[in-house]
C-alpha cells in the first residue's frame, strides 16, 4: 500500500474526528467528577470562612472567593475542552468530505 496525498488526508481526517469525539466524550464522562469537585470547593470555602480567610487561588492563578466564582472557573475549563473537541471533530469531518470529492 502506497501513501499518497489523498490517503494521508483520509487518515488525518479520521484521526482528527476520533480525537474530537474522544475529547467530547471525556468531557461528558467527567461530569460526576466535576460535581464532586464543586462540592469539595464549597466545603473548602465554608472552612476558609470559618478561619476568616478570603478564598483560595487555583493552579492557573485565578483567585476564588465565592461558590459562584468557582462555578464560573469550572465552566470555563469545560467550555475550553468543548470548543477544542468541536473544532477537531469539525475539521476531521470536513477533511473527510473533501477527500470524497472526485
Amino acid at each position: 500500500m502506497t501513501w499518497n496525498c489523498a490517503l494521508a488526508a483520509e487518515f488525518l481526517s479520521s484521526l482528527l474526528a476520533f480525537a474530537g469525539a474522544s475529547l467530547l466524550a471525556y468531557d461528558a464522562l467527567m461530569a460526576p467528577t466535576r460535581q464532586r469537585t464543586i462540592q469539595g470547593a464549597k466545603n473548602l470555602l465554608d472552612l476558609l470562612k470559618e478561619m476568616d480567610k478570603q478564598g483560595f487561588v487555583t493552579i492557573s492563578g485565578q483567585e476564588i472567593r465565592s461558590e459562584q466564582e468557582f462555578a464560573i472557573w469550572m465552566a470555563s475549563m469545560t467550555r475550553t475542552r468543548a470548543k477544542l473537541g468541536f473544532v477537531l471533530l469539525s475539521v476531521g469531518f470536513f477533511l473527510d468530505l473533501v477527500t470524497k470529492i472526485p
